[in-house]
């Protein structure tokens, strides 16, 4: 038993690296938003000003500035304690690329049919439509959020877990949790979790975060088109309920089967040749 709860601990012991980058991200988003209240507040005394605190710190272009400092602070802290490399783990195999987007279109369907057969607690309801009328805040939605996101859940937490000898699918799960749980938002968490598997598997078979940073990219940026071009709309209804849905979605995970051998064919092991028998698993 005690062996055991040693080896456990020891497990636990080997995410530190990858559960202090998912501390350093959410303590980042914490931080910055409380210093910028804390800001408004004494500039706004100072100047004899009435301000409404909270007014003023949740609108779209504070929050939008919040985001931009937050995510900056998160890559110069893990940059600062070596935690990430400015050139490694981005090369890119090219004729892989139009495969995992044809991949990622494929969740993209099969993600907006979970979600709203799910009918999850969205947290986010209220605070969305305004930030996505912001362009600052749409630039940190579709591409800067993606972009660190696949640094700190990707590089660093993938990264870490293997080069402490996990092997490459407890690696993959484990971030893909560890993404899930920093997006709060119970409509979004469960989608969260099996994007998180798909950019962690695109990552181990490459060793480059190019690919999944794209894939997040366009899962976020087709996000905001389609909430400009149809905000009320839903999938479920035009797939004939529940029924179309779920024959929708056994169509889209027969595809993405065939194309994640075809995109395995077409890359190789892109980790530490430590890893690489265990990679050629998955």
């Amino acid at each position: 038993m005690r062996n055991k709860i040693a080896a456990a601990l020891n497990k636990i012991k080997q995410m530190k690296k990858a559960i202090i980058a998912t501390f350093v991200f959410l303590a980042m988003q914490a931080i910055v938003p409380a210093v910028g209240t804390y800001l408004v507040t004494v500039f706004g005394q100072k100047a004899g000003v009435a301000v409404d605190v909270a007014a003023a710190t949740l609108s779209p272009a504070v929050i939008a500035v919040e985001l931009l400092f937050s995510y900056l602070l998160t890559v110069g802290a893990l940059y600062a304690w070596r935690m990430l490399s400015p050139v490694s783990g981005l090369a890119v195999r090219r004729k892989a690329v139009p495969v995992a987007l044809v991949l990622m279109l494929l969740f993209i369907v099969a993600a907006n049919v979970i979600n709203e057969l799910l009918d999850l607690p969205d947290m986010a309801a209220d605070m969305l439509p305004p930030l996505m009328r912001n362009p600052l805040c749409v630039a940190c939605i579709a591409l800067f959020g993606p972009v660190v996101e696949e640094l700190v859940f990707r590089r660093v937490a993938i990264g870490s877990l293997l080069e402490s000898g996990y092997r490459p699918m407890t690696a993959i799960a484990v971030s893909a949790a560890l993404f899930a749980v920093v997006h709060i938002n119970p409509a979004q968490m469960p989608v969260a979790f099996i994007m998180g598997l798909l950019l962690g598997w695109f990552y181990v078979r490459t060793g480059s975060v190019v690919v999944p940073v794209v894939c997040h990219v366009l899962n976020n940026s087709l996000g905001v088109l389609l909430f400009h071009l149809f905000p009320d709309a839903k999938l479920v209804p035009c797939f004939g309920g529940n029924a179309g849905a779920l024959l929708v979605l056994a169509v889209c995970a027969a595809g993405s089967v065939l194309l994640v051998r075809l995109y395995a064919r077409l890359t190789r092991c892109g980790v530490s040749e430590k890893e690489q028998a265990n990679v050629k698993e998955i």
